[in-house]
């Protein structure tokens, strides 16, 4: 590898000679780079990072040394991280979590990362790396507490009726941590006599080792947090954006499902008149690369619009409720933020997108696309025929389970948000096509004018 690194360019050098040349120059070097570190400006820009683009244009924002530092520091007071953990990088360096969190923070702690080449060999990787910290997306746990609930189906009736108990007895004492109340003894010893087997099956399907998981850029359905917290694997959600990405966290130790967390250190949050969130911290961004006019929008009175909308619960947790932008209003005036409705589909483990329309309509229809490894599986499971996924995405079965899905969502909103009618997509919604961010955000726009045909069929 040296030879075909000096081949390369002269000025490249292998990553063997790289290490060898830190070690040896080590000391000499140390004084002048602490010296070149002190005079970097604490607002300079460090990195640029472009924002999602979910609801417009992607603009370049410009994050300093103090955004870094600060955000780092902030993380610091809420995840705890040492020398011992080990962890994956697989998520994209353009999204900003990945790069403070996943990067800088793990450097700052001095835990190991191993990369992933390849994410579709992450299953692989796990059994190999055995992580004790999971940052990851809402979307990679769905498909675990699917794979689980698969297996569970062709395990014993006795491994099944373990499982439930102990189901049922970590959801009792996780629900009474939420709420703050007392876990009473008999409750936790029971639990603790019971467990065992379980939550170590369900820890192996992250290697063995997992003590802390945690999601973001998405919301986690409640169901699949509730299913793993009670089996003894609590997965904190956070909050965050491009211009501040640490804004909440569940803590280890006092969490809310449904919810983001409180604030992080060094954070304030306010929720304006409208429901939008606001922020104002020592961890925000510079400004948008070259836009001085869209980077002053983004303020009011020094306080950043976020441009989602949140409520803050009495003991101080934030809870998102939807997008400024994306809030659909009917033909007959009503406001209706197409967030909530698409998150309780999504609950379903069969579901992995939704987009629910109605601009300027009567009533709300929605596209839904299907996880095609769980739907197979459930289709061999329950002895549905078929020949091919797309067959199966229209089959009498198929349609009848997600109608009643459909309906039970209806039942837990107003009528106003109800979806009158829906269509089954036959494939997924897709990074490569444009119409999900790296993150498997929605792109409205995009999901909107590509899928106009089957969006109007819906209104006939």
């Amino acid at each position: 590898l040296d030879e075909v690194a000096a081949a390369l360019h002269p000025g490249v050098m292998s990553y063997r000679e790289f290490l060898k040349f830190g070690r040896e120059h080590r000391e000499s070097v140390r004084a002048a780079m602490e010296e070149q570190a002190l005079k970097a400006p604490a607002d300079e820009t460090v990195i640029m990072v472009y924002t999602s683009g979910t609801t417009g244009t992607p603009k370049g924002a410009c994050l300093s040394h103090a955004y870094v530092i600060n955000s780092v520091e902030s993380l610091r007071g809420v995840i705890p991280l040492d020398e011992r953990d080990v962890m994956f990088s697989y998520l994209p360096y353009c999204h900003v979590a990945e790069r403070i969190s996943g990067l800088y923070h793990r450097l700052y702690a001095g835990a190991s990362a191993y990369f992933v080449d390849d994410a579709r060999r992450l299953w692989e990787y796990m059994s190999e790396v055995k992580p004790t910290v999971f940052p990851s997306l809402p979307r990679f746990f769905e498909k675990v507490h699917a794979r689980i609930i698969s297996d569970l189906e062709t395990a014993s009736p006795q491994t099944q009726a373990q499982f439930d108990e102990v189901l049922r007895l970590g959801g009792a004492i996780s629900r009474r941590r939420q709420a703050r109340a007392r876990v009473p003894s008999s409750l936790q010893a029971e639990y603790d006599e019971k467990a065992g087997p379980v939550v170590a099956l369900v820890n192996s399907y992250f290697g063995g080792r997992l003590r802390l998981a945690t999601s973001g850029g998405a919301p986690l359905p409640d169901a699949v947090a509730e299913f793993f917290d009670a089996l003894g694997l609590p997965i904190l959600q956070a909050y965050g954006l491009t211009e501040n990405v640490c804004v909440a966290f569940n803590r280890p130790d006092d969490y809310k499902f449904g919810t983001v967390g409180p604030p992080m250190p060094g954070c304030e949050v306010r929720i304006a008149g409208d429901g939008e969130i606001m922020l104002r911290s020592a961890m925000m961004f510079s400004g948008y690369y070259k836009e001085p006019g869209q980077t002053a929008e983004m303020f009011r009175d020094n306080w950043l619009l976020t441009g989602d909308l949140g409520q803050m619960d009495v003991d101080g947790f934030l809870k998102i409720t939807g997008r400024k932008k994306e809030i659909i209003v009917t033909s007959t005036g009503k406001n209706v933020a197409p967030a909530l409705i698409e998150n309780l589909l999504k609950e379903h483990h069969l579901v992995s997108h939704a987009f629910v329309y109605g601009d300027n309509k009567s009533y709300l229809v929605a596209l839904i696309t299907l996880n095609q490894l769980e739907l197979e599986s459930h289709a061999r499971a329950h002895g549905i025929e078929f020949q091919s996924f797309d067959g199966l995405t229209h089959h009498p079965s198929i349609i009848e389970l997600v109608n009643g899905l459909v309906a039970r969502v209806n039942e837990r909103v107003s009528t106003t948000e109800a979806v009158k009618k829906f269509a089954i997509l036959a494939h997924d919604f897709q990074i490569e096509a444009d119409e999900i961010t790296p993150t498997q955000k929605v792109k409205r726009a995009v999901v909107t004018r590509r899928y106009a045909d089957a969006l109007e069929k819906l209104y006939v």
